[in-house]
């Protein structure tokens, strides 16, 4: 019985997807609380200065 010869190449793209979406899984939400601490930060340094701005 002849292998396929699409086989090989399908398995080791199925385990780099396993591999990318375990990595992912492991990064993505480390990242986003990340990012939300800096928008919060962003969102408080723009009030800091918006308050250093005298009333027109």
């Amino acid at each position: 019985m002849k292998t396929d010869p699409l086989l090989p190449a399908l398995q080791e793209l199925g385990a780099a997807v396993l591999a990318l979406a375990d990595t992912l899984a492991r990064t993505v939400p480390t990242l986003l609380e990340a990012l939300l601490r800096v928008a919060g930060s962003f969102t408080r340094l723009v009030h800091a200065l918006l308050d250093c701005v005298p009333p027109h």
